[in-house]
């Protein structure tokens, strides 16, 4: 499976990161995340916001990492809207994290990420649960836990930028 986190802080994208590849190996499926991670502000760059879209057009999961999609800046919705219309993932679901305020990360509700995910008919996971469709437990499970320590040079090949 495919997730491109977006991303403004740096430590909870990390985190959400080694998270998801945990969360593939305590499942009973056989899962490997295939994980990119993109800087929120970069997207703002025609250039860059094009690799990302073609980087993310087959993304199962896009996560946003820290407060970079609360409220979501105009350039990022209109990302966004460029991605639904390129998008290979059917059911792909949308995801908001950020720091819990002792280290640890926890989801977060985004309403205007809600509100996209309503829209376009895709999955969106809040700190309130699934708000629509039918979504893979492994997924919300491991980020409701608790914290897991990011070993060094785990994002070692996750093509950071």
């Amino acid at each position: 499976m495919k997730a491109a986190i977006i991303y403004d802080d740096f430590n909870v994208a990390i985190k959400a990161g080694a998270t998801l590849r945990q969360s593939a190996h305590q499942s009973s499926l056989a899962i490997e995340w295939h994980i990119s991670l993109w800087r929120a502000n970069i997207l703002k760059f025609p250039p860059v916001a094009t690799e990302a879209l073609m980087d993310a057009a087959e993304a199962h999961l896009i996560i946003f990492a820290g407060a970079c999609a609360r409220p979501i800046p105009a350039w990022l919705l209109n990302w966004l809207e460029r991605w639904v219309t390129l998008r290979q993932v059917k059911d792909a679901v949308l995801a908001v994290v950020s720091a819990d305020g002792t280290g640890g990360f926890s989801l977060s509700a985004s309403s205007d990420v809600a509100r996209f995910a309503r829209r376009h008919g895709l999955d969106y996971i809040s700190d309130t649960g699934v708000a629509s469709g039918d979504v893979l437990e492994f997924l919300t499970a491991p980020l409701i836990g608790p914290e897991l320590a990011v070993p060094a040079g785990a994002y070692r090949g996750w093509n950071i930028n």
